[in-house]
């Protein structure tokens, strides 16, 4: 009982100890703030750019690394996006041809894919940007799909994304 005692009393001089700094006036600021003004203009309607979800599908023993760069608009074709794909020569050979695989999520059954094949010399440790066209709002997954080396061997990708 005495503790409970202790805690209402604890309580009670909080509550008198702000009622008597809210009423004394000495406690209170005598700063005047201004009101703010707010413009009410309407904002300016603007197209809002909403880039599909790219997924990378890349294991590190493959002979090309494949990086995400950026997603735009197509400016011929507004229904299109274009995604840009750095692609890195990290075998121990030159490449004197490869390809890059893609699958898009299409809203219902209107999934897609494709290839883009490259027939561009890259050498050991060299880069080259490539570029995919898509149909999807969604998401679009890449992968390597087959690399043909200057010796004419093939590397082809056994993975499946």
């Amino acid at each position: 009982m005495h503790r409970y005692f202790v805690r209402f009393l604890a309580a009670a001089m909080t509550f008198v100890v702000g009622v008597v700094i809210s009423a004394v006036p000495i406690f209170h600021s005598t700063t005047n703030y201004e009101s703010v003004r707010h413009d009410k203009r309407r904002p300016c309607p603007k197209r809002t750019a909403i880039f599909p979800a790219v997924a990378i599908n890349n294991l590190p023993t493959e002979p090309l690394k494949l990086s995400y760069l950026s997603t735009n608009f197509d400016s011929e074709d507004s229904g299109k996006v274009i995604v840009q794909v750095l692609v890195e020569n990290q075998s121990g050979q030159d490449i004197s041809d490869f390809a890059v695989d893609f699958h898009t999520d299409g809203t219902g059954n209107s999934n897609f894919g494709g290839r883009e094949s490259f027939a561009l010399p890259l050498e050991q440790g060299a880069t080259r940007i490539v570029t995919i066209k898509s149909d999807s709002s969604r998401g679009i997954q890449v992968w390597p799909a087959y690399t043909q080396f200057s010796d004419g061997t093939y590397w082809v990708n056994q993975a499946k994304f």
